[in-house]
């Protein structure tokens, strides 16, 4: 990436056209290495002929690829109707605001990696138990490192965008504040239950019909003149109620309850505990920072909010510290 793409853009003065250019090459540089390399670690392994096997490969993946072009519509509906009917200045609004947060997504994503081939080998088995109590485990301390981190965006979002984007994009706090509700469900990683039980094809139907009711709300959102941050919001609850409809369906289907009672009270306990903090928060800043520096203030009050947190967290035994120094073990290693 670094010699096709910034190379070209630094030593040969190229233009943005260069660097999709480079990014195409890199891309497919990439792609043959990975061909090369992905038959490497079985060369002294004796090929076997598995019977069916592309006939189990397509089931598997081609409602998976379906899904994923279902969620380019899906996804696209919020750019379209807002950068056509509201305007260019709204549009960068939208678009400064309605972010996820990359480390959300990187927490969520391992989950997700390893809780597939454990559900795989349990329904295999037979036998959930096993799968379920690493499930629970890992959903409980994605949920200690991902809650702190989306309830002090949530309260602190003007702060936020001020600071990524200056003074003049301000109105683009509501768009941060909706943005973040998606990530609520981000911990509760369904999908890997699903796939685990070959249901593909479920995934696929759900975000089908999520795309033609977002499109359809979307316009009689801009058909009735209603305010832009509804767009917004629509698309935040319909990711909701995808996550919410698989829930549904795997607990009726096979009696797996991911959202179960533990579950839920750990989170009805991080929310109060966490609102809390952040109210107190919010009148320190009030009362104290008022004529303090953007920066200097956003910096005391992530330290406050996390040093207060991870003390009082282990009255009510929910250990934020021990899962933050872990995380930070984890990037130094």
């Amino acid at each position: 990436m670094f010699l096709c793409i910034v190379l070209p853009v630094i030593l040969l003065h190229g233009t943005y056209r260069s660097a999709i250019i480079g990014w195409g090459i890199a891309s497919f540089i990439t792609f043959l290495v990975a061909m090369y390399l992905k038959n490497k670690p079985y060369t002294e392994i004796k090929k076997e002929l598995i019977p069916n096997m592309y006939k189990t490969v397509f089931n598997y993946s081609t409602p998976l690829m379906g899904a994923s072009l279902v969620g380019m519509a899906l996804h696209s509906a919020n750019t379209f109707f807002i950068s056509r009917y509201y305007g260019t200045d709204v549009f960068a609004e939208f678009s400064n605001g309605y972010i996820t947060i990359p480390f959300i997504g990187m927490i969520a994503g391992s989950v997700k990696s390893v809780l597939l081939p454990l559900f795989s080998k349990a329904d295999s088995e037979g036998n959930m138990k096993e799968a379920l109590e690493t499930y629970n485990k890992s959903v409980f301390q994605s949920i200690s490192l991902i809650y702190p981190l989306i309830f002090f965006c949530l309260f602190f979002a003007k702060d936020i965008v001020v600071i990524l984007y200056g003074p003049q994009y301000e109105a683009s706090k509501s768009f941060l504040q909706v943005s973040l509700l998606r990530d609520f469900a981000e911990v509760i990683p369904y999908l890997s239950v699903l796939l685990a039980m070959g249901k593909s094809n479920i995934y696929f139907y759900i975000h089908s019909i999520a795309a033609i009711i977002i499109w359809g709300v979307d316009f009689v959102i801009v058909y009735q003149k209603l305010p832009v941050v509804l767009i917004a919001l629509t698309h935040a609850l319909i990711q909701l109620a995808i996550v919410l409809s698989s829930l549904v369906y795997i607990y009726i289907n096979y009696k797996i309850a991911l959202l179960n009672r533990s579950l839920i009270k750990h989170i009805l306990i991080i929310v109060i505990h966490l609102t809390v903090v952040l109210a107190l928060m919010l009148l320190v800043k009030h009362w104290i920072m008022q004529t303090w520096n953007i920066f200097l203030t956003l910096i005391v009050l992530v330290i406050l909010y996390y040093g207060i947190i991870m003390v009082s967290g282990k009255l009510i035994k929910i250990d934020y510290g021990t899962q933050i120094l872990n995380r930070i073990r984890l990037i130094y290693q």
